[in-house]
């Protein structure tokens, strides 16, 4: 055949929709080999600018624009069907979308044959007879149960990794505001090449995305953004199992030796019954490198200390011990003193939640982290109370994190919930622990009912209300309404303030939270096996104005911003 031939037959291929879906059915890539057959086409591939429209492959070989991210390998190398290349590709509504972004007809979900380069099509999950869910939980390959909402988050849970896989993540549609990694999990939308590897395959830190020649060090997600630790040699030891908990090494713990050197591991952690694992639940060391750099505990988060007397309904003084989770937000001064503005919630050892409100200016936008410092272990609201000497821990502030869109009384204080992490993690005594998180959606549907009592604490304005702050930690019962009795009840003035990601709490009949209580956590006590335990729900935010003068309505319904409505941010820098 002459040149002239071959040129008008492959002006012919490209323009009969006819022909070229023959050719597609011919040199489908099969799950076991494509290249016997993928060659006899790469050869119809012919010199460029032959199309009007046409993609370049990384190899200089050129096809026509169209057979880019449809799911057939044309380019030599493959690169017309990556992940880096399709991502971004919307498909009609009446297209399948393949895990890596190309677009294949609908009728290739599981119709027998791999129509995606990538085989998602037939991985997909209404392609398997069985399933890995069971309730509220995900059953790993190895028999292991994990929360359902863990799968396809980025991070391995299961010992054998089979939470974060192609196969698992298949057909995984992300909301709008999240990346997804090119196996298909879910991760926070700025994860894109920030330096710290938070998909389990590192595709959101890869050089082609990332438009990187060289490698940088980059640290990988755990429950904190930590940098990669170097050790002295390129090996990695096992540490010691944590207390009251254990270490597991690939899904067995009866082969885990410490003080063993290996190459590389991937250690999960398990606690002893009445104990929950806090921070990250996993350490990983490769080639000498290993995140993050604080080991995983075991603490009682969300217990109390005993005490002699119940919580009784209205403002009381507190205990030592009986809000362990409670964190005091102090604001330097220019005169180098520390001023009590807001509370927060300790949900690990670094890691606090409180309002946004807190570190915002309006008119200017967030504070700078270093006017910031928190305590916990405190009873009284002095920054150096020597009745606290003995029992306090102190830090500086190294991170704020406020919720995206929070833009204070401009947009009626909707997101009004602020991470902080702090720049020395606190050491869990007695009255020193963190407050219990669940985002499982049938524990938040089913613990939080109208009336449901729940506890509040903070250093806020005393009963009188017009100016006296409280010298000593108060605790308050306010009972759970739902958002829309609360948007009933709150005056009308006010009711721009009960955005979308608000509930309410409060009895109206004289006892709630005031000025310097901002950011407390209003927490929920749930009994598990045996122990109670309580739960973040939300965070203080806003309540409405008073007539008489005083500084807070104490006869109006308390707004809280929900933390499961913020659940994503929270996970990024918190994993259970």
């Amino acid at each position: 055949m002459t040149f002239t031939k071959m040129r008008v037959l492959m002006c012919l291929l490209a323009i009969l929709p006819v022909c070229h879906g023959a050719v597609r059915d011919t040199y489908r890539r099969s799950k076991t080999s494509y290249n016997t057959n993928s060659m006899l086409r790469y050869k119809r591939n012919a010199p460029c600018r032959y199309w009007q429209e046409e993609f370049r492959c990384n190899d200089g070989t050129c096809i026509t624009a169209h057979r880019k991210c449809d799911g057939v390998i044309d380019c030599p190398d493959a690169s017309d069907e990556t992940y880096y290349l399709c991502r971004d590709v919307r498909c009609p509504d009446y297209y399948f979308r393949c895990t890596y972004g190309a677009c294949v007809e609908k009728t290739a979900l599981c119709n027998g044959i791999s129509e995606c380069a990538d085989n998602s099509d037939e991985l997909h999950v209404k392609c398997r007879n069985v399933t890995n869910i069971i309730g509220s939980q995900f059953k790993c390959d190895d028999g292991n149960l994990i929360e359902l909402y863990l799968q396809c988050d980025g991070i391995f849970h299961c010992g054998d990794g089979s939470d974060e896989t192609s196969i698992t993540c298949s057909g995984v549609t992300c909301p709008a505001n999240f990346f997804q990694c090119a196996y298909g999990a879910c991760v926070d939308s700025q994860a894109q090449c920030n330096n710290t590897i938070e998909c389990a395959d590192g595709s959101d830190e890869s050089n082609i995305l990332c438009n990187r020649r060289d490698q940088k060090r980059i640290s990988i997600k755990s429950s904190t953004i930590t940098p990669i630790q170097r050790q002295n040699t390129n090996l990695c030891v096992l540490p010691p199992h944590p207390k009251n908990g254990m270490f597991i090494e690939n899904g067995v713990s009866s082969i885990y030796r410490p003080g063993t050197i290996v190459k590389d591991f991937y250690l999960n952690v398990t606690c002893q019954p009445g104990y929950k694992v806090v921070g990250g639940n996993f350490i990983i060391c490769l080639d000498g490198f290993s995140s993050p750099n604080r080991l995983p505990t075991c603490a009682q988060c969300g217990t109390l200390t005993p005490r002699a007397e119940p919580l009784v309904v209205g403002g009381k003084i507190s205990e030592r011990g009986e809000i362990p989770w409670h964190v005091g937000i102090y604001k330097k001064t220019i005169s180098g003193k520390y001023q009590l503005i807001c509370g927060g919630s300790l949900i690990s050892r670094n890691i606090i939640v409180s309002a946004a409100h807190c570190f915002w200016l309006e008119g200017y936008g967030m504070l700078p982290e270093e006017e910031f410092a928190v305590a916990v272990g405190k009873l009284y609201r002095e920054w150096n109370h020597p009745r606290d000497e003995l029992y306090v821990q102190k830090s500086d502030v190294k991170k704020i994190i406020l919720a995206r869109r929070f833009h204070g009384i401009e947009l009626n204080y909707q997101n009004d919930l602020a991470v902080i992490i702090v720049k020395d993690p606190f050491d869990y005594k007695p009255y020193i622990r963190p407050l219990c998180l669940d985002f499982t959606v049938p524990f938040y549907e089913n613990q939080r009912r109208h009336g449901d009592l729940g506890i509040v604490a903070g250093f806020g304005l005393t009963k009188d209300h017009k100016g006296s702050e409280s010298p000593i930690l108060k605790v308050v019962d306010m009972p759970y309404v739902p958002f829309e009795e609360c948007l009933d009840k709150t005056p009308i003035e006010n009711a721009e303030y009960i955005t979308n990601d608000k509930f309410c709490a409060g009895f109206g009949n004289g006892t709630s939270v005031c000025k310097g209580d901002s950011g407390g956590g209003w927490a929920y006590g749930i009994v598990i096996d045996g122990t109670l335990r309580y739960f973040l729900g939300g965070v203080v935010s806003t309540s409405p104005f008073s007539y008489d003068g005083s500084q807070c309505n104490i006869y109006a319904l308390t707004s809280f911003t929900d933390v499961f409505y913020h659940s994503p941010l929270i996970r990024r820098y918190w994993m259970p």
